[in-house]
C-alpha cells in the first residue's frame, strides 16, 4: 500500500468519530452546517480586515488583525471537516446507490419470473381452452346454421328437384329429432315437399332369440340416404348428402334397408334417416380438424 492511500486510510480513520458520521443524513447536514460555517467566518475576516485597515488606533488594529486570523483559522478548520464529511457524503451514497442497483437487479429478476409463470398459465390456459373446445366440439349437437340452410337451399332449388323427402330421425334420440327439424327447414326453404319427421327404433326379426353369448353391435351413427330408382330421385339424394357432408355432418347413400325400404313401395321420394350422434367432432369442428390435418399432414 503506497503513502498516499496509508494517509487517506488514516485520515479517514480519525474522521470516524466525528458525529453524525455513519447516517447519509447527518453527514449531508453536517457538510452543509460546516460550508456555511466556513463561509460566515470568512466572512468575518474580510469585516475584521477592513476594520483594521481604517482603524486609526493600533492597538485596535491589532486587535481587529488578530481576531481576523481567528475567524481565518475557524474557516480553514471548517473547510477541512467540510471535507472529511463530503468524501463520506460520497462514500455514503456510492453505497445507496449500489444498494439501489442491486435491489434494481433483484426486482427484474422477480418481475422476469412472474411474467414467465404468467406466461406458462397463460400456456396453460390457452391448452386447456382447446382442449374444453375440443371436448365441447366432440359433444356438440349436430346443427344446421341460418346461413348454411340458406346456402343449401338455394343450390338444391336451382337445380329444380321434384322429389319427395320423408324424414325419419332414431326413436328418443333429442339430438336427432333437433337436427332432422334443421334438414327439414332447409329443404322446405328450397321448396322440396317435406314430410315432418318421423321416429323409428332398432328393427330385431320377429320371433328372434338371443343367448347370453350373442354378439353385440351399437347404434348405427351418421346421416343414412336412399331414394327411388327415378332419375330425380337419385340425383337430390345425391345432392343432400353431398351438402351435408361439405358442412362436416357424417351422411352416407345406402341401399334401401329398413324404415327406407318404404323408398321401393312408394313414388319419386328420398328418405333422410338421422341416426345417433358419431363420435368426435360433427360440423364445423369437424372441418376444423381436417384443414389442420392436411396443413400438417403426419409424417409416414
Amino acid at each position: 500500500m503506497n503513502a498516499p492511500s496509508i494517509a487517506t486510510a488514516k485520515s479517514m480513520n480519525f474522521a470516524r468519530f466525528l458525529p453524525d458520521w455513519n447516517s447519509l443524513d447527518s453527514v449531508r447536514g453536517a457538510h452543509s452546517n460546516l460550508e456555511l460555517a466556513a463561509l460566515i467566518f470568512f466572512a468575518l475576516l474580510v469585516i475584521f480586515e477592513v476594520l483594521s485597515h481604517i482603524s486609526e488606533d493600533k492597538a485596535k488594529e491589532r486587535l481587529f488583525e488578530k481576531i481576523g486570523l481567528c475567524c481565518f483559522a475557524v474557516a480553514v478548520l471548517a473547510e477541512i471537516v467540510a471535507y472529511r464529511y463530503g468524501q463520506r457524503n460520497d462514500f455514503l451514497s456510492g453505497q445507496v446507490i449500489n444498494s439501489l442497483d442491486q435491489k434494481s437487479k433483484e426486482a427484474d429478476l422477480r418481475l422476469t419470473g412472474i411474467e414467465n409463470k404468467a406466461e406458462n398459465i397463460d400456456t396453460r390456459l390457452n391448452s386447456a381452452s382447446s382442449q374444453l373446445i375440443e371436448i365441447e366440439a366432440g359433444a356438440a349437437w349436430r346443427h344446421l346454421t341460418s346461413k348454411q340452410k340458406m346456402d343449401i337451399s338455394k343450390r338444391l332449388r336451382d337445380s329444380r328437384p321434384s322429389s319427395e323427402v320423408t324424414m325419419w330421425f332414431f326413436q328418443g334420440d333429442a339430438e336427432a329429432w333437433n337436427f332432422a327439424v334443421d334438414i327439414v327447414e332447409m329443404l322446405r326453404e328450397a321448396k322440396i315437399s317435406t314430410f315432418p319427421p318421423r321416429e323409428f327404433g332398432p328393427l330385431i326379426p320377429t320371433g328372434k332369440t338371443f343367448s347370453i353369448n350373442d354378439s353385440l353391435q351399437g347404434s348405427a351413427t351418421g346421416i343414412k340416404i336412399t331414394s327411388t330408382t327415378d332419375t330425380a330421385s337419385l340425383s337430390l339424394a345425391s345432392a343432400i348428402t353431398r351438402e351435408l357432408n361439405n358442412c362436416g355432418f357424417d351422411a352416407k347413400i345406402i341401399k334401401s334397408d329398413g324404415p327406407t325400404s318404404l323408398a321401393t313401395k312408394i313414388g319419386p321420394n328420398v328418405i333422410v334417416a338421422v341416426l345417433a350422434r358419431p363420435n368426435g367432432p360433427q360440423g364445423e369442428a369437424k372441418l376444423r380438424v381436417n384443414r389442420k390435418q392436411h396443413s400438417n399432414p403426419i409424417p409416414k
